[in-house]
């Protein structure tokens, strides 16, 4: 009886050391607690996650060490432990929320640990999806921004002014479209180079930037074209806008490895389009305009 007590429990042991080998070894995070929700266990995992050790937080609630929060509405599930406990959750899109603050976006599943017929605690799994999320949203990003400029792109641009025009069948109002293109920049391509090109066309719309600031929507339509999109903007206040633009870039002087290029020799460009009758079935107006400007 004794030998095979001894066996018993040797089995057990090493049993036990696989386990804990194995969740060591897991990429997610797993957490167990008893029957009233406190501590029992995190792997290596877990412990990086939540900033905490088993030994230092066993037997506290889980909400003494961290939080979770929705990732896209800000709402504290407060309720994580319980749910886990009796019926089993499983979310996406998460933040877990460590004692300093600080966020890891996370996806949980938790579900009950049952012992005879009753619950006698719960287990979770978190997996950290920081990763994840910063390369969907590069691919995002990337999708809607031109790469050399960094501006929004042709794509991006025409969905946006779409829904601007959307919007004018519920609220009637006024925007504007400014449509600009760079005539010195085919002399910079053939004179220099594509690279002297790609650096006039990046400082234009820093430029641009910078004058529009957050008054509209500035993107780069190609090439040397650009658009800009100012909403709720009437024809006065945008043709304004467009003459600051239009001086801005004027008055730019680039200069590529001693050639220096200035936009008050040629003309500056700025085709302003306010303007654009939708008829009566959009419930919106929005108007018109049309006007060139030339630099001295």
């Amino acid at each position: 009886m004794i030998e095979q007590r001894l066996a018993f429990e040797n089995a057990l042991k090493i049993e036990k050391e696989q386990a804990q080998v194995t969740l060591a070894s897991l990429g997610e995070a797993v957490i167990s607690t008893d029957a009233d929700g406190r501590l029992e266990y995190m792997n290596p995992m877990a412990e990086r996650l939540t900033g905490c050790t088993t030994a230092e937080a066993r037997g506290s609630p889980l909400s003494l060490l961290f939080s979770v929060a929705d990732e896209v509405t800000g709402e504290t599930n407060g309720r994580l432990v319980d749910q886990s406990l009796c019926e089993g959750v499983t979310l996406d899109r998460q933040f877990l929320v460590r004692r300093d603050s600080s966020e890891v976006a996370v996806s949980i599943i938790g579900a009950p640990l049952r012992l005879d017929g009753k619950t006698a605690g719960a287990v979770l799994v978190l997996r950290d999806v920081t990763n994840e999320r910063e390369f969907v949203a590069r691919l995002s990003w990337q999708a809607s921004h031109d790469a050399l400029t960094g501006l929004v792109n042709r794509r991006e641009f025409e969905t946006r002014l779409g829904q601007a025009l959307d919007k004018l069948s519920h609220k009637p109002s006024e925007h504007s479209l400014m449509f600009l293109d760079l005539d010195q920049f085919k002399v910079v391509n053939d004179t220099c180079g594509h690279a002297a090109g790609d650096q006039l066309l990046k400082q234009t719309s820093a430029l641009l930037q910078e004058v529009l600031q957050a008054s509209g929507l500035l993107a780069r339509l190609g090439g040397d074209e650009f658009g800009v999109l100012l909403e709720d903007c009437g024809a006065d206040s945008a043709a304004g806008i467009a003459e600051r633009l239009r001086l801005a870039v004027q008055e730019l002087r680039f200069v590529w490895n001693g050639c220096a290029f200035n936009q008050r020799e040629h003309r500056s460009r700025a085709r302003r389009r306010a303007r654009c009758d939708r008829g009566d079935a959009r419930g919106g107006r929005c108007g018109l305009l049309h006007g060139e400007g030339k630099g001295p």
